[in-house]
C-alpha cells in the first residue's frame, strides 16, 4: 500500500484519492519530535494562518509545468523532504489528472500527468490542508481559489544557446509556449544573418535538435557569421502542437550575436533568505578574471569549486538583460560567488532569465541565455526585541516592544539575577547568559500575537503586570516561538553611573590578565611589584544621575568590587551626585577592581569597567605608516556618530592614491556596511567623481539591530578605509553640562 502513487482527479468538484490514509499517523518514526530543552511547544495551527499564495512554475512565456501553493505557515517540520500530500484536497476546473505533493515544510506542488492545455483558463480550489501530524485544516466555505490562463500555442521567443565564431556556427533555440511537433517546424523555418546595414544573408541550418518538448535547437552556419550581427529566424504559419490540433502563427524573431573573447558562465541561480527577506544568489564564473577561488554559501550550505575571484555585472547591464517573471524591481550587489539580486521577492514561483550579450565589469560576455525557475516559500519565523539597550527605565516596563514575523504566539521568560549573584554574573568572561546558577525564573507567559503574512508586526508586552512591583536589578528576557528566539538583558533601574579612573601611571601599564582575575603569585614566581599593583590607579570619581531627568542623584551608595565579590571601598554621592573612592593598596592580593555597584532606596545599578572603558591619552598618534604599500586610501565620515532605527545615515568617502591625488572619475569602489554581528548587511558598487568622492545614504529599518556598525571601502578587493558608528534605541550614559559666561560680552583679546 505504501508504494502506491497518490492520484488526484481534480475537476467538477470531484475528488479521488486512490491511496489509503488511515495509517498516516503511524508513519512517523521516532515518536514525537524532540525539541531543544526550554523550547516552547509550537502554537496550534489554524486555517486562517495558512493564507495560501498560488502560482504557476515554468519558463517565461511557456505553459506552466506545475501549480505551486505556498503557505504562510509550515505544515511539516523544518527540513522535511518531499512527501505525499495526504488528505490535502485540490480541485481543478477543467478537470486535470496529476499528483499533489508536499515539496517543503510550507510548499505544495501539483504536477499534471499531461501538460496543461495552451490558451486555457483554469480555476484551482484548495479545499483542505493536512499537516504532517495528521491534522486537517478546512478552508473557508468556498475554499481558497486561484485562476490562471495558460499562453496560447506560439513561438514565444528566440534564445541564443551558443556561438563559435571561428567555426562559424551558432545554436539558436526556438522556444515555443508548449510541446511542438519538430517535423512541422523543420518544414517552415528559415534562418538569415542581418549585418550592420540591415542586409539579409541566408544561413544554412545544418542540425535540428529537440532538447525539451517545447524547444527546437537549430545550428546555423555561414561565412559572414560574426559578432555584433543578428540572426533572424522566420517561421511560417502552421507548426503544430505535439498533441492536439493547435497550430502556431507565423513569427519573425531575431537574436543578437555578442562580442567578446572571454566568456562568463552562470553556475547557479537560487533564492536565499536574509534577515530582511528573500534575495536571489547568482553564482557565476568570469573568464576574464585570472584569479581563482572556492566559494561556499553558508546560508544554503552549497559549495562551488574553481570559480573566478570576481564575477560582477554593471547595474545597467542587468537592468537591460535580466528578466524576472513575475516582474520585480531589483538592485544588485557583489557576493562571494558572484552577485545578489535584492528586491521584493514575495511568496510564489519565479522565472529568472539572463539573456545572452550581458557583459561583466571585466569584459567577459554571456554567450547563451540562462533561465532558472524556483519558488519562494514563506519567510522563516522571526521574533526580536525592538531595542536592546543596557538600561530600561521603569516607565517603559509596561510597553516593551517585540517585533515578530510569521508568528502566532510567543513565550516570554524572565530570569532575575539577584543582587547577591550579580558579581558572579558580571565576572563570567565567557558568556552573559543568565543560567540556573546565577538567576531565578520569576515569570513565564505565552502571548498570542497577530500580524500580516510575511509582514513584520510589533506587539507591546505589559511585562510589569507579570512581575512584582518592587522588582529591580538585572533581568534576562527571552522571547521564543517555533525555533526563533531572542534574548535581551536589561537593568531595570532609574540610576545611571559615570566613572573616571585617576592616578594611572604614564604609559598605561597594566597587570597581566591572571592578576586581574585574582590569581595569586605561584610559589617560585616573583611577587608583583609595587609599580604593577598601582598601575590600575589610586581613585575612582563616580557620578550618579536620574535616567529620566539627568538630575544628580544624591545619597547613592557606590561600592568598588573585585571579581571575588569583595568590596574594596565605597562612597556616598553628595548634592552634586558625585563622590570619590580611594583605591586601597593590598600588599598581598594584586587583584584589581572590575566593577561598581550602586544602590539607592531599593534601586540598584552596576558599571563594569571593561564594558564602557574609554581611553584618554595625552597625545594620539595615527595615520598611514611611512612608506605604506597601499595604492589607495580612503577617509570616511558621516553626518553624526549615532542613529536611531528608522533613520538614514549620510556617509562620505574621499579617496586618494599613493601621490595624494584623486583617482580618475568613474573608478569603481565597493562600500560594505557591516552590522554589529559582523555580517555584511549590504554592499554597493559606487563610482567616484572627479574629486575622488563617493557618497552613500543607507537607511535603517525600524527594527534594525542596535550596536556598532562599520562602513568599509574596498578597491579591487582591498580595504582602504573604514568608519564606525552606532545605531541605538536607548540613550547611553551621559551627563549634562551647563556653561554660562561671567559677562554678557567680551572684547577681542580679553580673557574669558
Amino acid at each position: 500500500m505504501g508504494s502506491r502513487r497518490l492520484r488526484w482527479m481534480a475537476g467538477g468538484g470531484v475528488f479521488v484519492c486512490a491511496a489509503a490514509l488511515a495509517v498516516v499517523g503511524a508513519c512517523r518514526s521516532g515518536g514525537e519530535e524532540q525539541r531543544p530543552p526550554g523550547e516552547p511547544p509550537p502554537p496550534p495551527l489554524t486555517a486562517a494562518a495558512l493564507a495560501p499564495v498560488f502560482g504557476t512554475l515554468g519558463p517565461e512565456g511557456v505553459v506552466p509545468q506545475r501549480l505551486v501553493v505556498e503557505l504562510a505557515r509550515p505544515i511539516a517540520e523544518q527540513g522535511a523532504g518531499e512527501a505525499k500530500a495526504g488528505a490535502t484536497r485540490l480541485v481543478l476546473e477543467p478537470e486535470v489528472e496529476g499528483e499533489l505533493t508536499r515539496t517543503g515544510p510550507s510548499t505544495l506542488a501539483f504536477v499534471p500527468d499531461e501538460p496543461f492545455a495552451p490558451g486555457t483558463t483554469y480555476q484551482a480550489t484548495l479545499v483542505q490542508v493536512q499537516t504532517s501530524d495528521g491534522k486537517t485544516l478546512a478552508a473557508p466555505r468556498e475554499g481558497w481559489r486561484h485562476r490562471f490562463t495558460t499562453p496560447r500555442f506560439q513561438l514565444a521567443r528566440l534564445a541564443l544557446a551558443g556561438v563559435e565564431y571561428n567555426a562559424r556556427w551558432a545554436d539558436v533555440d526556438l522556444v515555443f509556449s508548449a510541446a511542438v511537433d519538430a517535423d512541422t517546424v523543420r518544414e517552415r523555418v528559415t534562418a538569415l544573418l542581418v549585418d550592420a546595414r540591415d542586409r539579409e544573408v541566408p544561413l544554412a541550418i545544418v542540425r535540428q535538435e529537440q532538447p525539451q518538448p517545447h524547444v527546437i535547437r537549430l545550428r546555423v552556419t555561414g561565412t559572414p557569421l560574426r559578432a555584433r550581427r543578428e540572426v533572424r529566424v522566420r517561421l511560417a504559419a502552421g507548426a503544430r502542437i505535439a498533441e492536439g490540433a493547435a497550430v502556431a502563427p507565423a513569427a519573425d524573431l531575431t537574436v543578437h550575436l555578442p562580442e567578446g573573447k572571454q566568456e562568463v558562465k552562470i553556475e547557479a541561480v537560487y533564492p536565499s533568505e536574509g534577515t530582511s527577506g528573500w534575495y536571489v544568489e547568482v553564482v557565476c564564473d568570469d573568464g576574464a578574471v585570472e584569479e581563482r577561488r572556492y566559494y561556499y554559501d553558508r546560508v544554503t550550505e552549497r559549495g562551488f569549486g574553481d570559480l573566478s575571484a570576481r564575477c560582477q555585472f554593471p547595474e545597467e547591464m542587468l537592468q537591460q538583460h535580466l528578466r524576472i517573471t513575475p516582474a520585480v524591481s531589483f538592485t544588485s550587489a557583489p557576493s562571494g560567488g558572484g552577485f545578489r539580486l535584492f528586491g521584493d521577492f514575495r511568496r510564489g514561483p519565479y522565472s529568472v532569465r539572463l539573456a545572452s550579450g550581458a557583459r561583466t565589469l571585466d569584459g567577459a560576455v554571456l554567450r547563451a541565455d540562462h533561465e532558472t525557475t524556483f519558488s519562494v516559500p514563506a519567510r522563516s519565523p522571526q521574533v526580536t526585541f525592538v531595542a536592546k539597550g543596557r538600561y530600561l527605565p521603569r516607565q517603559a516596563w509596561r510597553a516593551l516592544p517585540v517585533r515578530h514575523l510569521n508568528v502566532d504566539q510567543v513565550t516570554v521568560s524572565i530570569r532575575q539575577v539577584p543582587q547577591r549573584n550579580l558579581v558572579f554574573w558580571m565576572s563570567d568572561d565567557e558568556s552573559e547568559r543568565a543560567d540556573e546558577r546565577t538567576s531565578d525564573l520569576i515569570a513565564e507567559h505565552t502571548v498570542r500575537v497577530e500580524g500580516p503574512a510575511d509582514g513584520p508586526a510589533t506587539t507591546y508586552l505589559d511585562v510589569a503586570s507579570w512581575v512584582p512591583a518592587d522588582t529591580k536589578g538585572l533581568l534576562e528576557l527571552t522571547v521564543a516561538t517555533g525555533g526563533a528566539r531572542d534574548t535581551a538583558r536589561l537593568l531595570l533601574t532609574d540610576l545611571q553611573l559615570v566613572a573616571k579612573r585617576t592616578g594611572v601611571p604614564a604609559g598605561g601599564a597594566t597587570r597581566p590578565r591572571d592578576a586581574r582575575a585574582g590569581r595569586r603569585d605561584s610559589p617560585g614566581e616573583p611577587a608583583a611589584s609595587d609599580e604593577e599593583r598601582e598601575a590600575w590607579g589610586d581613585a575612582v570619581h563616580v557620578w550618579a544621575f536620574d535616567s529620566r531627568s539627568l538630575s544628580p542623584a544624591r545619597g547613592v551608595e557606590v561600592q568598588l568590587l573585585r571579581r571575588s565579590g569583595t568590596a574594596l571601598a565605597s562612597c556616598r554621592t553628595g548634592m552634586a551626585g558625585g563622590c570619590r573612592i580611594e583605591v586601597p593598596q593590598d600588599s598581598l592580593d594584586p587583584s584589581e577592581p572590575f566593577a561598581l555597584l550602586a544602590t539607592s532606596q531599593g534601586d540598584l545599578t552596576y558599571l563594569r569597567f571593561d564594558d564602557l572603558k574609554a581611553e584618554v591619552e595625552e597625545a594620539r598618534i595615527a595615520g598611514e605608516p611611512f612608506g605604506g604599500e597601499r595604492k589607495y586610501r580612503a577617509a570616511l565620515y558621516g553626518d553624526r556618530g549615532v542613529y536611531r532605527p528608522g533613520e538614514t545615515a549620510h556617509l562620505v568617502a574621499i579617496l586618494r592614491d599613493a601621490r595624494n591625488l584623486a583617482p580618475a572619475a568613474g573608478m569603481p569602489v565597493q562600500l560594505k556596511l557591516v552590522d554589529p554581528r559582523g555580517k555584511v548587511l549590504r554592499q554597493h558598487t559606487l563610482a567616484v567623481n572627479a574629486a575622488g568622492v563617493a557618497t552613500l545614504d543607507p537607511s535603517f529599518a525600524a527594527f534594525a539591530t542596535t550596536g556598532r556598525y562599520e562602513a568599509q571601502v574596498e578597491v579591487a578587493g582591498e580595504q582602504v578605509g573604514s568608519y564606525g558608528f552606532r545605531v541605538e534605541e536607548f540613550v547611553p550614559e551621559r551627563m549634562r553640562v551647563e556653561a554660562r559666561p561671567a559677562a554678557p560680552q567680551y572684547v577681542l583679546g580679553q580673557e574669558v
